[in-house]
C-alpha cells in the first residue's frame, strides 16, 4: 500500500489481464500512514480492482509504545484510517506485537489496544511476539539499559489481558515461530477457551524454557 494508487491500479488491471477467470482478490501489507495518503474515492476504486484484504502492521494501540516505538502515528489515526477503510468495503487484519510495550508494561499495553481496536472492525487480529536480533536498534537499547524486555510470563499474561477485554467479532490469529504458545480462534465465541488455553499453557512451561525457545530463533 505504499505504492502510489496509480501503481497499484496499474498492478491491479495487469493482474486481471492474466487471471481472466473470476474476479481475483489482491492483499497487500501496509501501514496507517499508506492507507491516510489515499483519497477516499482511491479507496473505494482500489477495492473494486480487487484489493480487498489489507494486513495492517499497528503492533498496539498505546500511544506511549507507539511513540516510543516511532511508528509515525497514535492510536486515533489507528481508528480512523480503519474506519475509512471500513467505508470503501476493504477488509483487513491488525497485527499486535506482545513484549513490545517492555518489562511492566504489557498489561496497560494490552488494556489501551483492546480499547482501540474494539472501535474498529478487523477481520482477523495477527499475534506475533517480539524477538531481538543483535543488529536492530532495540537491542542495542537494551544493552546500554534503555530498554528492558518483557519475561515470557509476561507476555502470555499481556496476552489474557487483550484477549479478556477485545469487544469485536474477528479471528485471533496466533501462530507464527515468534509465539512458544501457538492458538487460533474467534471471539466472541472462542474467548473463554483461548485464555484457558494460555493459562494452561503458562502452568506447564517454565520461564527457562521459554526463553531459551526465543533466543533459538535465527528468523522470523
Amino acid at each position: 500500500m505504499v505504492l502510489t494508487f496509480n501503481r497499484l491500479a496499474d498492478i491491479a488491471l495487469l493482474i486481471r489481464q492474466y487471471l481472466r477467470d473470476g474476479h481475483p482478490t489482491i492483499g497487500c501489507f501496509a501501514r496507517i500512514t499508506d492507507i491516510s495518503r489515499k483519497t477516499d474515492e482511491e479507496l473505494r476504486d482500489l477495492h473494486q480492482l480487487g484489493f480487498d484484504y489489507i494486513s495492517i502492521g499497528t503492533e498496539s494501540g498505546d500511544d506511549d509504545v507507539l511513540i516510543r516505538m516511532d511508528k509515525g502515528y497514535l492510536s486515533a489515526d489507528i481508528v480512523e484510517q480503519c474506519h475509512r477503510l471500513d467505508d470503501a468495503g476493504i477488509h483487513y487484519n491488525l497485527t499486535y506485537l506482545t513484549g513490545l510495550a517492555g518489562h511492566g508494561l504489557g498489561n496497560r499495553n494490552a488494556m489501551r489496544t483492546s480499547h482501540v481496536f474494539s472501535q474498529v472492525h478487523p477481520a482477523s487480529i495477527n499475534f506475533v511476539s517480539l524477538t531481538l536480533f543483535d543488529d536492530s536498534v532495540l537491542y542495542a537499547e537494551m544493552k546500554r539499559g534503555e530498554y528492558t524486555p518483557a519475561t515470557e510470563y509476561e507476555r502470555l499474561d499481556e496476552l489474557v489481558t487483550l484477549i479478556l477485554n477485545l469487544n469485536c467479532k474477528t479471528q485471533l490469529i496466533g501462530n507464527t515461530v515468534s509465539n512458544p504458545v501457538t492458538f487460533t480462534g474467534y471471539l466472541p465465541t472462542d474467548r473463554k477457551l483461548l485464555i484457558q488455553d494460555l493459562l494452561t499453557a503458562k502452568a506447564a512451561l517454565s520461564e527457562d524454557n521459554l526463553e531459551l525457545y526465543r533466543k533459538n530463533i535465527t528468523s522470523l
